[in-house]
């Protein structure tokens, strides 16, 4: 089947090299990126995502963004271009916040599952059932991340 026809009518699994990952710790995580992007962190509940902007004091855009809860964690997937970028300028900012951040993109791969049959696949991975996702939802967290499932960019 060729990965054309895969994503309309099965389902394909797409590496994403082009994005790294940032991962944010402790208990001002929530607090402190929720003041540095466009998206509510605080509405973000563990096993979800939501794509944010990080824009300047002038409202220009540093860089678009997916972030991603987990019990403990926050996990922004941003393109590398813009991602040593994006580093520097959190941890600039972290002054008086118990939260540290790294870039952790060498440990986690960032997977898109494409195609109508995506949740069946993802669920038969799991053992469990997956929900059908809207597009650009976020699935399940597996292992402290989210892997990204439906039709997710």
């Amino acid at each position: 089947m060729s990965a054309l026809l895969a994503v309309q009518r099965g389902v394909a699994l797409c590496r994403r090299p082009e994005l790294r990952t940032l991962m944010l710790e402790g208990p001002d995580r929530v607090r402190f990126l929720n003041g540095m992007l466009t998206q509510d962190v605080r509405a973000l509940s563990a096993g979800r995502g939501a794509p944010a902007l990080k824009v300047s004091a002038k409202g220009r855009i540093e860089a678009s963004l997916r972030v991603r809860a987990s019990e403990d964690r926050l996990f922004l997937e941003v393109r590398a271009l813009r991602a040593d970028k994006l580093l520097r300028t959190l941890e600039q900012h972290m002054i008086m916040d118990d939260c540290s951040i790294q870039d952790v993109s060498a440990a986690r791969t960032v997977l898109t599952l494409l195609g109508p049959s995506s949740s069946s696949l993802l669920g038969s991975v799991l053992g469990a059932p997956v929900p059908a996702l809207e597009p650009d939802a976020s699935g399940p967290v597996i292992g402290g991340v989210n892997p990204p499932a439906g039709a997710i960019a």
